[in-house]
């Protein structure tokens, strides 16, 4: 019996037809999101001499008085993902956060390998805390987030931003991220994720976006590898049960909070990776994601 199309996996697909598959599932599962929310384009200049596109979400309850600010950063190992695979998660995060969000469209690879997404998530956390305010944001309540391969690049940005000596975001949410590339942990190896040579679609992400220009325990690309991670951004991670990155987002709560820095830790045991994506689906994810976005509003209005 032949196989469809759809059933192949992705890896081995020419990387555009798969990008165009992985966007019809992840636009079909996410349920559309709260359609109330205001949605604009824009873009800004890149360190790169480039634009960088990025979609603003406004909460549909929004105050005349400045909102904070949600940076953030979408899955899909690098490779996949973009403004619209993760529209209907922005929606529902902005309405339950109260906060708007600025989603990044990225560059990805293998077009575009490391440091390429990071420098373009540094650029713009750079602009949101420095000219958020011309979005109606205020300018010292901003967060980062991001989910899988976003949570990666989310947790990096802050990383660069500690040890460059410069100012934090107020807070950071990262969704079942990626956090060690070096794919050593228990749970991976469990589930077989660090096989390489195309027999791991996670391995062959990470092959993908390093390309080996860093090696994989950089902690700008395993933020979970970094040496200390004092002075971080108070920060909320959320894990799942069947997940290959389970054993990585536990240890970067340890990490965090043996460093002292203030960090909360929700964890549902019988989800998979990236179920906050299938909240048109799974009552349940609709649930978590909006847990989600309150924890996140209320770390950008106490911290």
């Amino acid at each position: 019996m032949a196989t469809s199309n759809r059933e192949v996996p992705l890896q081995r697909l020419p990387v555009q037809e798969a990008r165009r598959r992985a966007l019809e599932r992840a636009v079909e599962a996410s349920g559309g999101g709260d359609q109330s929310v205001d949605v604009t384009s824009r873009s800004i200049s890149s360190t790169s001499g480039g634009r960088i596109p990025l979609r603003l979400y406004r909460p549909p309850s929004a105050r005349e008085a400045s909102l904070g600010l949600t940076v953030f950063l979408h899955g899909g190992g690098w490779v996949y993902g973009n403004l619209e695979s993760h529209d209907g998660m922005c929606r529902d995060l902005a309405a339950g956060s109260g906060s708007m969000v600025l989603a990044v469209d990225y560059r990805l690879a293998p077009e575009y390998p490391f440091p390429c997404g990071l420098d373009d998530a540094r650029d713009v956390l750079e602009w949101a805390m420095s000219d958020g305010s011309s979005l109606g944001a205020d300018g010292t309540r901003v967060a980062i987030a991001g989910d899988s391969s976003g949570g990666n690049l989310a947790a990096a940005t802050c990383l660069a931003r500690r040890d460059a000596g410069l100012a934090l975001p107020r807070f950071q949410l990262l969704l079942y991220p990626s956090l060690d590339l070096t794919l050593s942990q228990p749970s991976m190896l469990a589930a077989g994720g660090r096989r390489f040579g195309g027999s791991s679609e996670i391995a062959w992400t990470v092959e993908q976006y390093l390309a080996g220009r860093t090696a994989p325990d950089d902690p700008l690309a395993s933020p979970l590898l970094a040496a200390d991670h004092a002075g971080l951004s108070p920060t909320h991670v959320v894990t799942t049960g069947f997940d290959p990155l389970v054993d990585e987002g536990r240890a970067y709560v340890a990490a965090l909070a043996a460093a002292g820095v203030p960090v909360t830790h929700q964890h549902y045991e019988e989800q998979i990776h990236g179920f906050l994506s299938f909240a048109g689906v799974l009552p349940d994810a609709r649930d978590a994601l909006f847990d989600a976005a309150r924890v996140l509003g209320q770390g950008l209005d106490d911290n």
